[in-house]
């Protein structure tokens, strides 16, 4: 499963690929995709055109404000959901993360090992939820063709039937009720059906 970090910051390329090489050995089975941005527009392209499952966020990038970024994705449906990780050297900006409710606040020099963990913990729940979503959707969608399958069936039953009555002993209510069940049987059918539009 891939992973996606975008970071915010103005730190050196390799450290933030050096994130995604531990993150990668300690998360198996998924692999970490890095995008980094400098401006809000950047970053902003980012999250339009991929799927990012965690923002780390620089509080000393001199070319963005942090915290307005974070208020106006929280606002946007398509992106309040990502976990934001916010980093910076000044404790003033953790008094402000602490009135947002923001609990993922390291303060520089790093604690890089705990830093890893929480990135970790992080990208874990990420990975489960889509699992899970993924899993529902499996599921759903077995449902649904077991249910067709077995209207079909029913339908070409009925439809034997019709044939053996007007061959053998045409019974004109048998017919009708042959006729009705297949009716209902069909209209089953197009209901689960994914297509939108039908012709006959």
């Amino acid at each position: 499963m891939k992973l996606n970090i975008l970071f915010l910051t103005q730190d050196d390329r390799m450290v933030l690929e050096f994130i995604g090489y531990t993150l990668e050995e300690s998360l198996k089975d998924s692999s970490i995709g890095i995008f980094d941005a400098q401006y809000e527009k950047e970053a902003i392209d980012i999250l339009e055109f991929n799927t990012i499952d965690l923002i780390i966020a620089d509080m000393n990038i001199d070319t963005l404000e942090s915290y307005e970024f974070y208020d106006m994705l929280r606002l946007d449906v398509k992106f309040r959901d990502i976990p934001f990780v916010f980093l910076s050297s000044n404790e003033e900006d953790q008094e402000i993360a602490i009135l947002k409710g923001i609990s993922n606040f390291f303060l520089k020099p790093l604690d890089v090992e705990k830093l890893l963990e929480t990135l970790h913990n992080l990208l874990s729940q990420t990975r489960a939820s889509k699992n899970n979503h993924n899993y529902s959707i499996d599921y759903e969608e077995e449902i649904i063709n077991e249910d067709s399958t077995s209207l079909l069936n029913q339908i070409i039953e009925d439809s034997n039937s019709i044939e053996k009555l007007i061959e053998n002993h045409p019974n004109e209510d048998q017919l009708k009720k042959l006729v009705t069940q297949i009716k209902n049987n069909t209209d089953k059918l197009l209901s689960v059906s994914p297509a939108d539009t039908y012709t006959f």
